[in-house]
């Protein structure tokens, strides 16, 4: 059951932007139940919008901004590691700690190529 509970939160912390969307249409389908009676179209459009922009946008860019501000670490982490092939990923592992430990930059650093 355990790890049944760490998956969970795993993947919803992993998928974050799945996640809010599927919140937001929740929230939605719960804020049209409660609408008055006579729906029209304008109404419920207007709730699964408001809805999805609150929370595919509003709030996932706030918990984007908390995670890279707060726990950038991590977030460079999942980003340099969980995205490269496995051949790559001691090379993104040390050029990630060398970067962390660095104060300036220079463009060389930051070239893609």
């Amino acid at each position: 059951m355990a790890g049944l509970v760490r998956a969970s939160i795993g993947f919803v912390l992993a998928n974050y932007s799945l996640t809010f969307f599927v919140i937001g249409l929740v929230i939605s389908a719960f804020a049209i139940a409660r609408a008055a009676p006579p729906l029209s179209a304008a109404v419920i459009i207007e709730k699964l919008l408001s809805w999805h922009i609150f929370f595919a946008v509003g709030v996932y860019f706030l918990y984007n901004f908390i995670m890279h501000v707060f726990f950038g670490r991590m977030s460079a982490d999942f980003i340099l590691l969980g995205h490269c092939p496995a051949t790559v990923r001691p090379h993104a592992a040390l050029f990630a700690e060398e970067l962390s430990q660095r104060r300036t930059f220079t463009r060389d650093d930051v070239t893609v190529g």
